[in-house]
């Protein structure tokens, strides 16, 4: 009988979480899960992390025993965690790291840990289809819209492009999309090709990541995808979302644009009529884009003013000290590496 069948031999017990607690934890601590299929261990995790992250400080990873290739992150310095954050998706050995930062008063097991942020190239667009209308259409296909990279289309400027580029969170349970079918008015219809960024492992056959070509759990599907679908990441990716998440407001009724310096780079988000309170107050299923950029994004709406990253990310409290990681991690059966 699992545990849903056990009959409690008492009433539930009322408890209240410690708020200075929650705070801190969710702050500078992630959750993270690997998918591979086979089972990874945390110090060659940790070693593949300090390579790929580069932080400034050390931190720690737990392994949670119960959950193949999951564990918690812990940093010491609250900006090597913005940046894990900004900078994902990450692929550990091969597999999709896919980071969730920790709700409080949940468990492990409670956390959503299917969906991850990628950088999504669309190719084939006529030069007068990449627009922020197109991208949000586009966007609300592939998963969850954040924002658009809107290089050379802001303030009446133009500058010749090859492709639309957004940033879309996406859930790895399912195939990739490959690309979509056009209608246009007075023409016949065109193909767009789909290109991601960062994708790491995926099967040539059923197109979802984490899943081998010679061991396809979906022996009926199609091979329709290959390589192709991966692409690198543009060399300004990050310090364009840095740039964007830094809150630079427009004053243009809702629209945040973040610019690059000395580049040009800018990013839009979701439109206006998408307020701050229909994003942040979302159920805790579709929070997602709450947790991969920084809380400053979501105030569009309220037309806040310029602040420098460290100033409108007050929302974060101090940095976990590490007697209190411990206790936490130990709790939960986890291993410290």
């Amino acid at each position: 009988m699992g545990k849903k069948g056990l009959i409690p031999a008492y009433s539930p017990i009322q408890l209240q979480p410690n708020r200075e607690l929650s705070s801190r934890v969710a702050s500078t601590c992630l959750i993270g899960k690997i998918i591979r299929d086979y089972p990874l261990h945390g110090p060659e995790v940790k070693s593949f992390a300090e390579q790929l992250w580069k932080c400034k400080k050390d931190f720690s990873v737990f392994e949670i025993k119960q959950k193949q290739n999951t564990f918690v992150f812990c940093f010491q310095e609250r900006q090597d965690w913005i940046n894990v954050l900004l900078d994902s998706p990450w692929n550990i050995k091969g597999g999709l790291l896919i980071l969730s930062i920790w709700s409080p008063g949940k468990i492990p097991d409670e956390l959503d840990l299917s969906s991850s942020p990628f950088w999504v190239q669309i190719h084939g667009l006529p030069v007068d289809y990449l627009t922020e209308e197109t991208a949000l259409k586009i966007g609300k296909i592939l998963g969850k819209f954040i924002c658009l990279d809107s290089t050379g289309f802001d303030d009446g400027k133009f500058s010749w492009k090859n492709f639309l580029r957004i940033r879309v969170i996406i859930d790895t349970r399912r195939p990739l999309l490959t690309g979509h079918w056009i209608s246009r008015t007075g023409l016949k219809d065109i193909w767009v090709d789909y290109r991601y960024e960062k994708l790491g492992l995926f099967c040539y056959k059923c197109g979802r990541i984490g899943n081998r070509y010679m061991n396809c759990k979906f022996p009926e599907g199609k091979a329709k995808f290959g390589p192709w679908l991966s692409v690198p990441p543009c060399s300004d990716a990050t310090a364009a979302l840095r740039s964007f998440a830094a809150g630079r407001s427009s004053g243009d009724g809702g629209r945040e644009v973040g610019e690059k310096a000395n580049s040009g780079t800018t990013l839009s988000s979701v439109p206006p009529e998408q307020t701050r309170k229909e994003i942040i107050y979302q159920e805790e299923e579709d929070i997602a884009l709450k947790e991969y950029l920084p809380h400053q994004i979501y105030h569009a709406a309220d037309k806040v003013s310029r602040r420098h990253m460290n100033i409108s990310l007050m929302w974060f409290k101090s940095i976990l000290k590490s007697d209190i990681h411990l206790n936490i991690a130990y709790s939960y059966g986890f291993t410290r590496y």
